[in-house]
């Protein structure tokens, strides 16, 4: 049988190790405050380093208050979507993209063309 102190102190592990969320209640006034950090447009990461939460509490608590954050397309600039859209146009390599984008992965770069609804046409 494994003791509580080890189990605890596995826990602690996980949780200083940004594996997991050590559960505790929600203040009313911890809610009031995701509410003006989601209005403010905030990156779920950033609301979590402010409230010393994990994303995963962060956005379970949101779907639960109603609070819409900020969406994922939402984390890339007009200009960054000007560019990737014009570069999609052009046929450019991932490689190209991700080299006049800096910063954002092959991935990512995949997502917002999904998300945008381009079409990558044959260099």
């Amino acid at each position: 049988m494994v003791s509580s102190a080890t189990v605890q102190s596995s826990q602690q592990a996980l949780v200083s190790a940004g594996a997991g969320c050590k559960r505790r209640p929600w203040t009313n006034r911890e809610v009031a405050r995701l509410r003006i950090l989601a209005c403010q447009g905030l990156r779920v990461s950033a609301i979590g380093a402010d409230l010393k939460r994990c994303d995963q509490s962060i956005v379970s608590r949101a779907r639960q208050e109603g609070i819409a954050l900020p969406k994922r397309t939402d984390y890339w600039t007009a200009e960054e979507h000007a560019t990737l859209s014009c570069l999609t146009e052009q046929g450019a390599s991932y490689k190209r993209m991700m080299e006049e984008l800096p910063g954002r992965s092959y991935q990512g770069i995949a997502y917002q063309i999904h998300i945008l609804g381009l079409r990558k046409r044959a260099a």
